[in-house]
């Protein structure tokens, strides 16, 4: 039952704890978080942001979502080390994030046995509802 976002933010959540970035260097020490996947993502129509505001990140943190098939997590990880590379970020994270149990399926309304079904809309959000800050995860 743990969405994409819900795993990713758990493990953002632990990597931060773990690393001490923000006692070293406040909650605006990372500058930017990329995350990369194959599939849609049922929680949200923009999964990074909604990841690391679910992993407890001020709104001014970048996010930066790529949705592609084979490659989406390297993909992402090769733009973070381009903006370090660059020099226009100082601290990012970067991976792929995935739940294929709970990834949205698409078949045809024309075939059996889905004919004559009504489709069901996904709900989105903006947002998470409440935000957990690493210092209060226990892992």
């Amino acid at each position: 039952s743990f969405s994409a976002c819900s795993l990713a933010s758990e493990c953002i959540k632990g990597l931060v704890k773990k690393s001490e970035i923000w006692e070293k260097g406040g909650e605006h020490a990372v500058d930017a978080i990329f995350l990369g996947s194959a599939n849609r993502n049922k929680e949200s129509t923009a999964p990074a942001r909604y990841t690391a505001l679910m992993a407890g990140f001020p709104v001014e943190t970048e996010a930066h979502q790529v949705e592609m098939q084979c490659g989406s997590a390297i993909t992402a990880i090769n733009h973070a080390a381009v903006q370090l590379a660059l020099g226009y970020t100082d601290v990012a994270i970067a991976g792929g994030m995935e739940s294929a149990s709970t990834k949205p399926v698409f078949m045809s309304a024309t075939t059996d046995p889905y004919k004559g079904l009504a489709p069901a809309w996904l709900p989105m959000r903006l947002a998470p509802e409440a935000t957990n800050k690493p210092s209060s995860l226990s892992i």
